[in-house]
């Protein structure tokens, strides 16, 4: 590492892109933060879930959302909100419960 964004980091960055079905720009926007922040074990979580799964679904759910989701390890009515936004947003049933995909 150098600290320099060039076409080494530029391929990585497609190539992670790619791999998570995200738009392969090789630049890093929402999206790429959104599955670089998600990526981890994906437990059912909704409103009383606690711990690191829920803190990290905060930090990606502020990256997709482009808002700040308190970044704690407690599924509340404020991320019960926010995760409706985001499944609103996608076209999705808007359930307030993130779950693995099928």
């Amino acid at each position: 590492m150098n600290g320099t964004f060039g076409s080494d980091t530029a391929a990585a960055v497609t190539a992670f892109q790619t791999a998570k079905g995200v738009p392969a720009t090789g630049t890093v926007d929402s999206h790429t933060w959104t599955a670089l922040l998600a990526a981890g074990s994906q437990p059912t979580l909704q409103s009383g879930s606690t711990g690191a799964d829920v803190q990290r679904l905060k930090r990606a759910l502020t990256a997709a959302l482009g808002q700040t989701v308190g970044i704690d390890g407690d599924f509340g009515s404020l991320t019960t909100s926010a995760v409706k936004s985001y499944q609103t947003a996608r076209g999705l049933g808007a359930d307030g419960i993130v779950g693995a995909l099928a």
